[in-house]
């Protein structure tokens, strides 16, 4: 029968829809998104492409894509189409199924299911059942870790909408290509607003610098004025000439540090008399901090070595 045309025809065309038509399908509705992958930079448009590709595809009855989010030690969804699902995974709350992204390379509820009903991995059957419930939570057949420079930077969950099938081989190589090309444009969407903000600071350091001149001209012209006024002789005033004195040369400080954050330090400074540098330092804060009921005792060893640093910043700090 094999060796008759219409009849070995008929067979080959069965077996195709078979084996071979979910993963043609599949191919066709993500091949255009791999194209768009390598030319997208902006995580919101990779993310839009990505989710719009997955809504056209039938083989899917739900997906979402989970980004890196340091600073919860997890990850947070960053887009789904189907049924609603978690919007944060967190390495405190689920240490188990963080792990396991970390080392595997595809995540299968088949096969998870497999084992944990396996009396062999008995002894693994709580790391089992941890996972097995947050493929549940998230609605997911089939996860991909993303990762991109060995780091992992995310993962992408899919619900498979054929009931008694799960995904071959031919679709799960894939979708493990389309994984690695949005793991690397997640990548380069991070580089790329890291770059953004790079550029907003210079932008604000910039701006920062002529604020600072346009403060510091004013602020020049009052600490002219106070000085060319006498100072009071009752003790009330002359405290409040002094109190003056000292928060113009505070504002002069802060405008001084705008314009060190504008532009890079260049000068090396050394502090030749430690002491007297420290001595000067505890003064200013007994003045502005002091207190009656407290005696401050100071006791500082003769002959410190200079020291390689900025008294002005180190007084700051």
């Amino acid at each position: 029968l094999l060796f008759f045309t219409p009849t070995r025809d008929r067979i080959q065309t069965a077996i195709e829809r078979r084996f071979v038509a979910g993963k043609l399908a599949l191919e066709k509705d993500l091949k255009p998104l791999r194209e768009r992958l390598k030319h997208i930079l902006s995580l919101d448009e990779l993310l839009e492409e990505l989710l719009a590709a997955l809504d056209k595809t039938e083989l899917l009855r739900s997906a979402a894509s989970f980004r890196r989010d340091d600073a919860t030690l997890g990850f947070r969804l960053a887009g789904s189409i189907g049924l609603p699902t978690r919007a944060r995974i967190s390495l405190l709350s689920e240490p188990t199924w963080v792990a396991a992204l970390e080392e595997a390379l595809v995540v299968r509820r088949d096969e998870l299911e497999r084992l944990r009903d396996d009396p062999k991995h008995e002894a693994e059957r709580p790391r089992l059942d941890a996972l097995c419930e947050t493929l549940r939570d998230l609605d997911a057949d089939l996860v991909l870790p993303l990762r991109a420079k060995s780091q992992l930077v995310g993962f992408w969950t899919l619900a498979d909408a054929r009931s008694e099938e799960s995904f071959s081989s031919g679709e799960l190589r894939l979708l493990r290509a389309v994984a690695d090309q949005i793991a690397t444009s997640v990548e380069n969407s991070m580089t790329f607003e890291r770059l953004r903000a790079r550029d907003r600071f210079v932008s604000l350091g910039e701006m920062a610098a002529g604020l600072a001149h346009e403060i510091r001209n004013p602020l020049a012209a009052i600490r002219g004025a106070v000085a060319v006024l006498q100072q009071p002789s009752d003790e009330k005033s002359a405290e409040l000439w002094t109190v003056i004195i000292e928060e113009i040369a505070q504002l002069n400080r802060m405008v001084e540090s705008f314009l060190d954050y504008a532009r890079p330090a260049t000068r090396r400074a050394t502090i030749r008399d430690v002491g007297a540098f420290v001595k000067s330092c505890v003064d200013a804060v007994s003045r502005s901090k002091g207190r009656t009921d407290v005696v401050l005792e100071l006791a500082i060893e003769p002959g410190l070595r200079p020291l390689h640093a900025d008294a002005d910043q180190l007084e700051r700090v």
